[in-house]
């Protein structure tokens, strides 16, 4: 199941969809997501379709840096189906007038096996899941599984906060870095 597909779409400089591209709207046929067809989503502010408070924190940084630097961003993040693990790379590319072009190439993907679902502890844990690399906080634990809670809390976990700081610091010439810390805790 590595068949690469790429959708991408472009940010206008107040965040509004202005266009989409590549396997779009296939990606939305197979997801059973008529929603997020090229029709219904051009035109709209990208936040109406990013869940949680933190999640909207962390990827409004890296858009800022981005327009700031007029540098490429990449990241690998998770985008999982109930029974399919796929992994994605974003790549953020600057535009001028404040634009950004965001392709999402899928990396790997593969079907989840029966016996690796688990069913919704909920004594075990709460739903809060990171929105970067699928992992569920288990306790004080973050733990990549295929458990689809029957409701979902999106953040983003203290790993893939570091390693987008990290790639934005590396990224950055060092007589102009920008403390990134206090807009990605």
């Amino acid at each position: 199941m590595n068949v690469k597909s790429t959708s991408r779409y472009v940010l206008d400089n107040a965040n509004q969809i202005a266009s989409v591209g590549g396997d779009w709207d296939r990606f939305a046929i197979e997801n059973d997501a008529p929603d997020a067809m090229a029709g219904a989503v051009i035109g709209h502010d990208v936040w109406d379709f990013v869940t949680g408070l933190e999640t909207k924190a962390y990827l409004s940084t890296i858009f800022f840096a981005c327009r700031m630097d007029m540098k490429t961003f990449q990241l690998l993040y998770r985008c999982d189906a109930p029974e399919v693990k796929r992994l994605f790379r974003m790549k953020i590319y600057p535009k001028a007038g404040g634009e950004l072009l965001l392709e999402h190439e899928l990396v790997h993907s593969r079907k989840s096996l029966a016996h690796h679902k688990v069913t919704n502890f909920t004594d075990h844990y709460d739903s809060t899941r990171c929105s970067v690399c699928c992992s569920f906080l288990i306790g004080s634990n973050w733990i990549d599984t295929f458990a689809i809670p029957e409701e979902r809390y999106y953040v983003v976990c203290p790993e893939c906060r570091k390693a987008a700081a990290d790639q934005l610091r590396a990224e950055q010439d060092p007589d102009d870095v920008i403390d990134l810390s206090q807009f990605i805790k």
